[in-house]
């Protein structure tokens, strides 16, 4: 193996990052390996300094940090950044992601990643544990769970809940580009979690490794779900159930269960959005869904009892419990 062969390829998209560009940076240029990594960071046509920020990096770590400056917004035209732009450039035999709003905060992450996918070639890939920190300041930091050892995703954890985040992701080179039919997907995240678990048993590591920033009002995502834009929202959500249904043809139905729940969950709020004004309406669809007992059925107690209050009480008590929890 040469010296100069790159082992890992940590990709970062940037939009409009400036308030966190620094930390993010700073997170991957103090990692500590007994192998060469390379970081791409994509600046998808910012409009505040985030442009500048990636520039002083690259003047500081010229060897380390590959840019590429976008002069038009690649994400508002739907390109797939990831898997067009990025990856094919990319290097390692291991991919990373990050984006610029959130930070890795443990200076071994990589060789922690790099060590494990090394020794349990069975893995596709390999995760850990974030912290979620609140932008707005309104919440307490909390991590994403709370295993203290090495953990394997099951089917409910992948499909059910969001245990995983972005920041973590460890992918084996060939498992990480997406299959043809999700490539048009935005939801990147969720594709590849979804398609790694079909290739192998995937580990979470325990250590708390990365930060997530959340709600981030200045960030494109904020932008296309602006609760004005309530077409484009559902334009997104039957996209989500477009690629479940796909996925679940090209699993052979394996994981057909969760699948069902998954668009059972979409479709309803799609159709909350549509008849909003009509509740009775709504109560309806939620009752006589086809896949209504395959989403109850994954349910948890607290799920359920949420639920039984959307399907069974009158739109005077819903209306109560919503404003309560307002305040």
């Amino acid at each position: 193996m040469k010296k100069n062969d790159v082992k890992v390829s940590v990709l970062c998209t940037a939009y409009n990052h400036e308030k966190f560009l620094r930390q993010c940076l700073d997170g991957f240029v103090m990692q500590k390996t007994n192998f060469k990594y390379e970081v791409i960071v994509h600046d998808d046509a910012s409009t505040d300094g985030t442009k500048k920020i990636i520039e002083e990096y690259v003047k500081k770590y010229p060897e380390l940090i590959k840019p590429i400056y976008q002069t038009q917004n690649q994400y508002s035209i739907d390109i797939n950044i990831m898997d067009n732009i990025l990856f094919p450039i990319a290097k390692g035999k291991y991919i990373a992601i990050c984006e610029g709003d959130d930070y890795w905060c443990d200076e071994n992450k990589l060789q922690i990643q790099y060590d494990f996918m090394e020794q349990h070639l069975e893995c596709p890939a390999c995760f850990h544990n974030t912290c979620k920190h609140d932008l707005l300041g309104d919440l307490k930091d909390e991590n994403f769970h709370k295993w203290g050892k090495i953990h394997y995703l099951t089917e409910k954890e992948v499909f059910d809940i969001w245990l995983v985040h972005t920041s973590s992701f460890f992918t084996r080179r060939e498992y990480f580009k997406k299959d043809d039919y999700s490539k048009k997907y935005w939801f990147g995240d969720c594709v590849r979690l979804t398609t790694l678990f079909s290739k192998g048993p995937l580990a979470v590591l325990p250590q708390v490794m990365s930060v997530y920033n959340y709600n981030n009002t200045d960030g494109i995502t904020v932008q296309i779900y602006n609760t004005e834009q309530k077409k484009k929202i559902i334009e997104k959500r039957m996209q989500r159930i477009e690629y479940y249904v796909a996925y679940n043809e090209k699993t052979n139905y394996r994981y057909d269960n969760a699948v069902k729940a998954a668009i059972y969950s979409y479709e309803t709020a799609i159709k909350r959005d549509v008849d909003k004004g009509d509740f009775k309406h709504y109560q309806q669809i939620l009752n006589t869904h086809p896949y209504k007992k395959n989403y109850i059925k994954r349910c948890s107690l607290k799920n359920k009892i949420k639920f039984a209050i959307k399907c069974y009480c009158p739109i005077w008590f819903y209306k109560l419990i919503k404003k309560l929890k307002k305040k």
